[in-house]
């Protein structure tokens, strides 16, 4: 241990602890930035997966919407609602305390947005897409999903949001064997094999991330594995090498974290403790898909693709529907969460869903993955609900779709 203090004991400095990013690449625009990604949320046609849609949208992402209902009015609505706008980016003190070129955002960043907010105004075009008939539990619908996102984002997606889920609530010795598995398909299966079915367009994603911030075209990428040239169709291995064509030497990839894709499991905090509801499939789903998302990120951080889970508490959805009309939203959000506005629990809102969205999806959350973070309202560290004061056991089963 003495080898790493001074005399006084106090620890050595380390080389570059007090670095100082370039200015602007901490500003929040750039940090939080999801502008002109490639956005897929299945069940984004209503409660949470709408909710998660509009934050996309608003930021300026390209969002494909899945539903098995007709959605193309809603996404037609987003996209007037947040569509092409401009707005001042925040003042920052280089910009009023320099002059010249001095006062201009030195931002490190090479993207789009980045770039954007170094000038004077900030130009936000979100777009918003929709798919119906959308059931991710059929591989035809997962195959249409992969088939437009080829055609209309250019055989690449930033980010998939795994929002479609089911519930199904009925007494122990009520349990229907075929309800049981339909919610372990539609809640964990399914959400398994639309990873797989758009895995190459999410490794396309971190592959032309790297070819832009290095400026450079595929063809002058090579594996060192097997010495093939790069097209679309191949992926990132571990170590990536790019061939510097003013000399005849090798050198290592920015491995800058922007570069990377996002996968985001919509979970539950009901996959993480134990309901009062008598919920066994779908509780067991999510803690399932807990554990999915932790494997999968331990075998795609190799192509620069994190999987993270947000895990929501009570939100008003279609799913939640039940619960509040039987005991009440203010009477429930009281029960359940600590949290709320002025001292007032509160159930979920669009801001609260978005922000940990838009978080894991940006820069900002680019060190994540296989992580879970939770939007509760503080309901993990509240004593939980009875069944009865959920509202009991019903036979129904209620679709995010």
């Amino acid at each position: 241990m003495s080898s790493y203090t001074t005399p006084w004991k106090m620890p050595k400095p380390v080389a570059n602890e007090n670095f100082l990013p370039p200015v602007g690449s901490l500003a929040i625009n750039n940090l939080f930035s999801v502008r002109s990604k490639n956005v897929v949320i299945t069940g984004g046609g209503s409660g949470i997966g709408a909710m998660i849609a509009a934050g996309f949208v608003e930021n300026g992402a390209n969002v494909l919407i899945g539903s098995r209902k007709d959605t193309s009015e809603y996404a037609a609505a987003l996209t007037a609602h947040y569509g092409r706008r401009t707005r001042k980016p925040p003042a920052t003190k280089a910009s009023h305390h320099a002059t010249g070129s001095a006062a201009k955002l030195q931002v490190k960043d090479e993207d789009s947005f980045s770039q954007a907010a170094a000038q004077e105004n900030v130009t936000v075009s979100g777009k918003c897409y929709s798919l119906s008939d959308i059931d991710i539990s059929k591989p035809e619908s997962r195959q249409r999903i992969r088939a437009w996102c080829e055609e209309h984002f250019n055989n690449r997606v930033d980010c998939l949001v795994n929002n479609a889920g089911t519930n199904y609530n009925a007494e122990l010795e009520k349990q229907d064997a075929k309800m049981f598995s339909k919610v372990m398909e539609l809640n964990v299966t399914a959400q398994f094999f639309l990873i797989q079915e758009l895995l190459p367009l999410l490794k396309n994603c971190a592959f032309d991330r790297v070819l832009q911030r290095n400026n450079l075209s595929s063809a002058a990428w090579i594996d060192r594995g097997n010495k093939t040239q790069c097209d679309s169709t191949l992926v990132l291995p571990r170590e990536l090498l790019l061939r510097d064509e003013s000399t005849t030497t090798m050198k290592p990839v920015d491995s800058s974290s922007s570069a990377s894709a996002s996968i985001i499991n919509i979970t539950s905090v009901n996959g993480l403790r134990i309901p009062g509801m008598e919920t066994y499939s779908y509780q067991a789903s999510k803690a399932a898909l807990n554990h999915l998302t932790a494997s999968l990120a331990s075998k795609l951080a190799v192509y620069k693709i994190r999987v993270n889970n947000v895990a929501p508490g009570a939100f008003p959805s279609r799913m939640m529907r039940g619960t509040i009309d039987f005991v009440g939203e203010e009477k429930l959000a009281k029960r359940m969460n600590i949290l709320g506005d002025f001292g007032k629990p509160r159930l979920g809102k669009h801001a609260d869903i978005c922000g940990a969205c838009l978080y894991l999806a940006s820069e900002a959350g680019a060190w994540l993955t296989g992580t879970t973070v939770v939007v509760d309202g503080g309901s993990l560290v509240k004593t939980g609900m009875s069944a009865g004061e959920a509202g009991g056991s019903g036979e129904k089963m209620k679709s995010k779709m």
